[in-house]
């Protein structure tokens, strides 16, 4: 619970955990005895007994949610904390030498009348961007080369996974999602795969083993432990030994160079 739902519990005289709401509020330089007194009602639970009802109705409209990323800035000093009202897409025809184009993503796009032509199409994401800007030989060396019906789109890792970025993806027939074969890459996917469903699928070459002397050791042991773990998991069959004899994760841009 954040200091909002706390205080919306308190308003209702709903019992709390006051340990976790008194460590947050002291994260804001904020002490709830300047607000009121408790009560103990039962194990690890309290009410809160309001008695400076001014400095309370202060308190909830400082936390209440943003209405806007606009709010977010003002009223609570980030704005990243609320949700933009639209989002980019850098994309191109999967023809050789194709213009790029960009696909804005907003709630009018939602419209089910809005790219009902791409209900017969398959788009390929491509993490990162220099894999995207030479997608004609990352793709091939990949084993995708029919794609002169396709779009290709730089899904900027884990931007993608934004609502309405997604919603617009929705509109494809199916989705071919090329990932850095790492940690983040698997939990992107996970992350499409709830909205998505069978529609996209996880693009990995038959020889990804090969590239295993390209492997890096992740930021952290663990997130390799987590990874193999999810490979396994989804019978991700040539990532499983891509990891396990590279000991370590793979970058995409490795697959750009003349396939191995």
């Amino acid at each position: 619970m954040n200091i909002h739902q706390y205080l919306d519990a308190v308003k209702q005289g709903r019992p709390i955990n006051v340990h976790r709401f008194k460590k947050l509020l002291q994260n804001e330089g904020l002490k709830l005895d300047d607000v009121g007194n408790i009560s103990h009602v039962k194990s690890g639970k309290y009410v809160v007994n309001v008695l400076n009802t001014e400095l309370f109705e202060n308190w909830m409209h400082r936390f209440a949610p943003s209405k806007s990323r606009v709010d977010a800035s003002t009223r609570l000093g980030d704005s990243h904390l609320h949700s933009t009202s639209a989002t980019y897409l850098i994309a191109k025809q999967g023809k050789v030498n194709s213009p790029d184009f960009v696909i804005k993503c907003s709630q009018e796009s939602r419209n089910k009348d809005v790219n009902s032509d791409w209900k017969d199409k398959t788009a390929i994401l491509i993490e990162n961007s220099e894999c995207y800007t030479q997608s004609s030989a990352f793709l091939a060396n990949l084993g995708i080369t029919e794609t002169n019906h396709k779009l290709v789109i730089w899904s900027q890792g884990n931007a993608v996974t934004h609502p309405l970025t997604v919603s617009l993806l929705s509109k494809f027939k199916h989705l071919l999602y090329c990932p850095d074969y790492d940690l983040a890459g698997i939990e992107i996917y996970e992350t499409l795969s709830k909205t998505l469903g069978e529609k996209i699928t996880f693009v990995m070459p038959d020889n990804l083993e090969d590239y295993s002397s390209q492997c890096r050791a992740p930021k952290a042991d663990v997130h390799y432990i987590k990874a193999l773990k999810k490979a396994k998991k989804h019978g991700f069959t040539p990532m499983i030994a891509l990891l396990t004899k590279g000991m370590g994760v793979l970058e995409q841009e490795v697959i750009i160079r003349e396939k191995i």
